[in-house]
């Protein structure tokens, strides 16, 4: 339920800005074109943040063969609906078929097409409702260096052709023949609000490609020559949301070392400075990635074994490195291979909900989190190996922040556009004390005053405040955000402990996957309920119970590897009273 507090502003700046749920679906996995059944680890694993912010759906998706390995760009329109992918091969559209004129997209003759990390990035064409453009970039062999970018080119999509599933009407214009970086394509609004700027790093050089997107497409303008040399390796390369920061991480190799860079940018003129440079060496299997906090204070290196962090308004930056995470022994077995594979910290990517996810190099079937990566040391709670996935994955799909506005008050704010606060919210429930709750601020376009109402005739002025219940029962939280432009209230009723307000309580619907499964066991509830000393009980075909657990908000994953393969029943049971039950088969 979305309320505006106290008025509708139907102008160019705020329809520009107010929705932009260009990322809240995520694709991620390998394709597996020669078993497309539901007992299969390949295939494609779905993130949606449409249903709610306070917890990721996950889905199974049957119907697509696209193969995401390194190079993932996916795109959703403003409402959140999926549009389309790109996998370094070709193009997929909502229908999981090849886009019309989007296959042979690659340079490369290998099947998989140019795999490169973030070696796709898709941005909406400004001043367009249908228009995308997709910059892509081809790799090459350069000898005893490895693999390196080659040439960048753009394609434009159309989302009005063939019947709303969308075509490519420009296909691989070049925008740039270099020896580039290994991929790292990132981008971030221009201080006007509405045009992007997207830098493009050379390889093993001083020098960075400007690109600036306007309505009138791609303009390349002149490159930029930094004070210091930056080394090319597997890494990824972000903008701080707020746009401010531009980072860049290499893996090179143990002896050669690894390289962290930090710039200052300047929206307005696409320009980098005060270079920050951080050299370590560790260890032979470091490779990695990286990302901003939220509130781009913090940045985070993500390295195989270990997770740092970086105070970026400390004096000394790198001086302020903090270990947060060390690698735990997790190790995936992945059914029908054989392989045992251990998971790891590799490339990262902030969520619309605010958690920072994190894949692995080797292909598995589970992120890591970050969980409140505003905080620093301990309390930005690392979840290693928390978000399990039905198939096995090592990609994240490439983002920038899609609901940055203006710079307001710079001399490149010129359009018109304002920064209208736009209201979001998610509710983590306290594991330990069901009735206590923490509730994340994740609005958009720089609110500066907060107001909750909490459903109970609790209130609060905090940012991310946190509030405990008194009973179970049915709430509606609200959060006004507000600055100078105006306000807007976002809503989201939460069921704690009980399923309605009426006497009789119905069940709740529960997905539970994979279905068939092999030893991994997921029972997701809807987002809108949060138990209260739930248990799950699992029984084997003739009634015997074989195990039970706590279940909390959420997904909720059992390890059954030691039970044999059969048909299994399961029951989810509250204060005595049947939540939901389901059957499942073991393989």
């Amino acid at each position: 339920m979305i309320r505006l507090f106290t008025f509708i502003i139907l102008s160019f700046g705020f329809n520009t800005l107010i929705a932009q749920k260009h990322d809240y679906t995520w694709y991620l996995g390998f394709g597996d074109l020669s078993n497309n059944s539901l007992d299969s680890v390949w295939g494609r694993s779905v993130i949606d943040y449409n249903f709610s912010l306070s917890d990721e759906s996950i889905q199974y998706n049957g119907f697509s063969f696209m193969d995401f390995d390194l190079t993932n760009a996916t795109i959703s329109g403003d409402q959140g609906n999926f549009l389309f992918s790109y996998n370094g091969l070709y193009i997929e559209d909502a229908s999981h078929k090849p886009m019309i004129n989007g296959t042979a997209m690659s340079d490369s003759g290998d099947e998989g097409g140019d795999v490169l990390i973030q070696g796709g990035l898709i941005l909406p064409l400004p001043n367009s409702d249908s228009k995308y453009v997709l910059f892509h970039q081809s790799f090459k062999y350069i000898g005893t260096f490895g693999t390196a970018g080659y040439t960048l080119y753009f394609s434009i999509i159309d989302m009005t052709e063939n019947q709303g599933l969308g075509a490519v009407i420009e296909k691989r214009h070049l925008l740039i023949t270099d020896t580039l970086d290994y991929g790292k394509l990132t981008a971030t609004r221009h201080a006007n609000g509405r045009d992007w700027w997207i830098l493009q790093p050379r390889f093993n050089s001083y020098e960075y490609h400007r690109i600036l997107l306007t309505s009138t497409g791609p303009e390349i303008l002149p490159t930029q020559r930094t004070n210091q040399l930056h080394r090319s390796g597997l890494g990824q390369a972000f903008f701080s949301p707020n746009g401010s920061k531009y980072a860049m991480f290499s893996a090179i190799s143990q002896n050669q070392g690894n390289y962290l860079h930090i710039y200052d940018f300047d929206r307005c003129t696409g320009m980098l400075s005060n270079d920050v440079v951080h050299n370590y060496q560790i260890g032979p299997d470091d490779v990695g990635g990286i990302c901003f906090s939220p509130n781009s204070n913090i940045l985070y290196l993500m390295a195989y074994h270990w997770i740092f962090q970086f105070d970026l308004n400390a004096e000394d930056v790198i001086g302020s490195k903090r270990l947060v995470a060390n690698r735990d022994a997790y190790v995936d077995n992945i059914p029908g291979t054989g392989a045992l594979i251990p998971h790891s910290f590799f490339c990262g990517q902030l969520s619309p909900n605010g958690k920072i996810y994190i894949s692995s190099i080797g292909s598995v079937r589970v992120l890591s989190t970050i969980d409140y990566p505003d905080k620093w040391g301990a309390q930005c709670k690392v979840n290693q190996h928390s978000v399990h996935l039905p198939t096995v994955n090592r990609s994240l799909p490439n983002f920038p922040n899609y609901r940055l506005g203006p710079l307001d008050g710079s001399e490149c704010d010129t359009l018109g556009i304002d920064n209208f606060p736009l209201s979001r919210f998610r509710s983590d429930q306290d594991t330990g004390d069901h009735l206590k709750f923490r509730f994340v601020d994740l609005s958009s376009y720089e609110p500066e005053v907060w107001y909750w109402e909490f459903g109970d005739g609790g209130i609060s002025g905090m940012q991310h405040p946190e509030h405990k219940y008194s009973d179970r029962g049915v709430y509606e939280v609200c959060l006004r955000v507000s600055n100078i432009n105006g306000s807007d209230t976002f809503c989201e009723t939460i069921h704690i402990g009980t399923t309605s307000t009426r006497e009789k309580e119905s069940g709740i619907q529960v997905q539970a996957y994979p279905n068939p499964f092999h030893d991994y066991l997921t029972i997701q509830l809807p987002n809108h309920y949060y138990p209260v000393g739930a248990k799950m009980v699992l029984y084997d075909s003739q009634g015997q119970k074989i195990m039970h657990g706590d279940i909390k908000h959420g997904s909720n994953t059992f390890q059954l590897t030691q039970i044999p393969s059969g048909i299994y029943f399961f029951t989810l049971v509250q204060n005595g009273k049947l939540l939901s039950s389901g059957r499942v088969v073991k393989q």
